[in-house]
């Protein structure tokens, strides 16, 4: 009885799957679009950081089975925050957004499959609002309104499928 209870409990701990590997990003080489443990030749799945030549941060987040997956980060060579989301089978797939050298916010909407889908802002570095638009299926789709820097409106646009249907200076 007791062999039984802590072979399982062996199991539970030593059995833990490869997606908990964490390696460096100079350890992996891509090839064919997926990224592979360049030690061991395997589609790689665990957390990576990918750094500059610098040593600072590039990027950081989880692959699986060699594409990535789950949330991610990337930062600009000073190291500030240049975008975060989630990504599904290598694609972005939800919010994501990306920031100015500044840090101040510069874009936000949602990727379907990595695709742009539904509401994107875009703002200027001053954190007004630049531009607004629909995307549908990675193609602009609807209204989208320009901004100066200032906020006021500039032009409005109507799109169709990604194509300009209309225009108007304000």
């Amino acid at each position: 009885m007791y062999r039984r209870f802590y072979f399982t409990i062996f199991l539970l701990i030593f059995a833990i799957p490869s997606f908990s590997n964490s390696i460096e990003g100079n350890h992996l080489i891509k090839n064919g679009g997926k990224f592979y443990n360049k030690f061991s030749n395997e589609l790689f799945s665990g957390f990576v950081e990918f750094k500059y030549n610098n040593g600072n941060l590039r990027s950081r987040g989880s692959f699986m089975n060699g594409l990535e997956e789950g949330f991610w980060e990337d930062f600009n060579e000073n190291g500030g925050l240049f975008s975060k989301g989630k990504y599904m089978d290598g694609k972005p797939h939800g919010n994501f957004k990306f920031f100015h050298e500044n840090g101040v916010l510069e874009e936000e909407g949602e990727f379907f499959n990595g695709l742009k889908e539904g509401n994107w802002s875009t703002y200027w570095e001053n954190g007004n609002l630049k531009r607004i638009g629909s995307w549908k299926s990675g193609k602009a789709n609807g209204l989208f309104k320009f901004y100066s820097i200032n906020g006021q409106i500039l032009k409005i646009e109507t799109w169709i499928n990604g194509k300009l249907k209309n225009r108007k200076s304000a």
